[in-house]
């Protein structure tokens, strides 16, 4: 069973917050979500509704063009409780913005090290009769039709 899931995210000028291309840190539970319900979905075959965030930490500004790693891990199950830690990593950010001087339009600076920019932990909910069991293959059978393998 696999109970980590990671999404990699380009931030673009519709996550922005202020005009010098500031995102707001809100916008990081709004992706980690997408992140979490993977992991739900592979570990119950639904997706989840997210009950709280815990021990949040900001650890570094994020701008337009960064590119960010969501890590989404499972780490207790309960009858409908999940709980889950995320990770966020800035991998890579735009050569201008890096100090570049005159960079071609796209240009990026990978870093070394992905740069740990926040984490935090999320208790989740899935109703009983919405659980699944296990996606081992990371298929969720549909209910409504039957597939041909």
């Amino acid at each position: 069973m696999r109970t980590v899931s990671i999404l990699d995210r380009n931030l673009s000028s519709t996550d922005a917050c202020t005009p010098d291309g500031i995102v707001h840190y809100g916008r990081l539970f709004d992706i980690a979500g997408d992140a979490e319900t993977e992991v739900l979905i592979l570990n119950d075959g639904d997706e989840s509704l997210a009950l709280a965030y815990n021990d949040v930490e900001i650890l570094e500004e994020i701008y337009v063009g960064d590119m960010i790693q969501f890590r989404s891990d499972l780490t207790k199950v309960g009858n409908t409780s999940r709980h889950t830690t995320c990770e966020v990593y800035k991998l890579a950010t735009p050569a201008s913005r890096a100090g570049i001087a005159e960079p071609l339009p796209g240009d990026m600076v990978w870093l070394e090290e992905p740069v740990l920019i926040a984490r935090f932990k999320c208790v989740l909910a899935v109703k009983q009769e919405l659980q699944r069991g296990v996606q081992p293959d990371g298929i969720v059978p549909d209910p409504w039709f039957e597939l041909d393998y």
